[in-house]
């Protein structure tokens, strides 16, 4: 990225971690009830990766909602 100040880049570091983090355990989460066959979990994990990063369609219209990220 270009960040020359080694404590904005640690904080920039912390921060996409965090997003992995949080994105991932969403995806882990996502289907996980017994009743669920594989077709319903690969859905549900579509949307979730839809929630963070859409499509190309979507980006076209503008950006993503920060709050997003932090809602359930």
């Amino acid at each position: 990225m270009g960040i020359e100040d080694v404590y904005v880049a640690y904080c920039f570091d912390q921060a996409v971690s965090y997003l992995g983090s949080v994105i991932e355990g969403e995806l882990n989460d996502a289907g996980h009830k017994p009743s669920k066959d594989e077709g319903q979990i690969r859905f549900a994990r579509e949307r979730v990766y839809q929630k963070y990063f859409g499509d190309a369609k979507e980006e076209a219209k503008g950006f993503a909602d920060p709050a997003a990220l932090f809602g359930s």
